[in-house]
């Protein structure tokens, strides 16, 4: 059989090996197997810890050189998608070593991926654009993009994973793949025209310290994101002519600063603290519904403030970032996926003075980006920090406080 531009053989349907002869019987349906196998693919986060991508990420399948699309489909809410029809990694098929296919995945192209002619089961796994869109509760009439991503133009149609995807001989109908893509950690560093990493500094307002005690500017890292929160980016709960509400908000203006990470952790404490005692008086002392709502939800918006400072700000005075992506999972508010191809403007504040203001691309989960007051950006994968006078060798990683 010639099958998007591979040449198998008929096979046993146990043992998967060629067979070649067969007698037909007229009158009745001849059953004859060939080496093609139904999976399940997974698409996965480069973070710690992974998570399932959902949220409208678009899985290809082609042909080994990239001819044919054999296979379109949405991720649904497991991070899945279901393949028919993908060849087995077998030495008979031809051409000799191409026995895979390629694999991309991209952020979503509403005008392409909503015009795309799915197939049945696809339908019934919740992967399609319409699936997606219900599931996102997007009003009819608009595009709806890949939940955290910024949408259209910025992030549409972005490629971030295309490669070679190989089914083993020994695999068994439905069988779950994980593949990871560069949804990322991004990596930061800072520092000045020499290659110093910045970091907060003492300043002393007087001559006399016990008078006006020193204090220390710290080095303010910010994504200057004026066109967040992304609405059609974003996990719709439900809508009224005053409120829109969300489960999940795609928002991209984020703050680091160096030497902050413990305040903000203790604040975040400090608020949490707060809202589990006004759970506790509404429970048991009698606190009304309309005080409750209004203590515990002002506490919990500066709690989501605090944890969010304390994600992106470092625990020491060096301005080494590190921006985790937020996957769409159970309980997260705020959403926002890096992936290389996106470029950001970033702004950077050295002793209360701005010293960078440049747009800032993403590199691969791999890379470093170093960026100087020059307005220069390099892609390293790892940087020697001095930390106190020694040389500390920082490479490129994944956090997630």
């Amino acid at each position: 059989m010639n099958f998007y531009g591979y040449i198998m053989p008929s096979v046993g349907y146990t043992t998967r090996q060629p067979e070649y002869n067969y007698v037909l019987t007229p009158g009745i349906i001849n059953v004859i197997y060939f080496p093609l196998i139904d999976i399940n693919i997974q698409i996965l986060s480069q973070t710690t810890p992974q998570y399932p991508l959902w949220g409208g990420f678009a899985v290809s399948v082609y042909n080994y050189n990239g001819t044919f699309e054999m296979w379109h489909a949405i991720t649904n809410s497991s991070g899945l998608v279901y393949v028919m029809n993908v060849p087995l990694n077998a030495s008979y098929i031809q051409p000799q070593g191409k026995a895979y296919v390629m694999l991309k995945v991209r952020t979503i192209s509403p005008a392409t991926d909503s015009a795309y002619s799915y197939a049945q089961v696809s339908y019934e796994y919740g992967q399609t654009y319409e699936n997606y869109t219900n599931a996102m509760n997007i009003p009819s009439g608009y595009y709806a993009y890949t939940l955290g991503t910024r949408g259209g133009p910025f992030d549409e149609d972005l490629v971030i994973y295309y490669q070679q995807f190989s089914v083993p001989v020994t695999t068994t109908c439905g069988q779950v793949f994980n593949v990871t893509v560069p949804v990322e950690t991004l990596n930061i560093y800072v520092t000045d025209l020499k290659g110093n990493v910045l970091s907060s500094q003492p300043v002393y307002p007087c001559a006399t310290p016990s008078y006006c005690p020193s204090f220390y500017y710290n080095v303010t890292l910010v994504l200057a994101d004026q066109y967040s929160p992304y609405d059609l980016a974003s996990q719709w709960a439900a809508s009224t002519p005053a409120f829109t509400f969300y489960n999940n908000l795609t928002d991209f203006r984020v703050v680091g600063q160096t030497w902050m990470q413990p305040i903000y952790k203790a604040l975040e404490s400090e608020f949490e603290s707060l809202m589990n005692t006004a759970t506790y008086e509404y429970q048991y002392e009698n606190l009304s519904l309309p005080l409750y709502a209004m203590w515990y939800t002002g506490n919990y918006s500066y709690y989501i403030l605090a944890a969010l400072l304390a994600n992106y700000s470092t625990a020491s005075p060096y301005a080494v970032f590190s921006f985790p992506s937020i996957v769409p999972h159970e309980g997260t508010v705020f959403v926002r996926l890096f992936m290389p191809g996106q470029v950001f403007p970033m702004k950077v504040y050295y002793l209360g003075q701005e010293v960078f203001n440049n747009l800032v691309p993403v590199p691969q989960p791999n890379e470093i980006a170093v960026v100087t007051p020059n307005g220069q950006v390099q892609y390293v994968t790892s940087y020697t920090v001095y930390e106190g006078g020694i040389g500390s060798l920082s490479t490129a990683r994944q956090h997630s406080h």
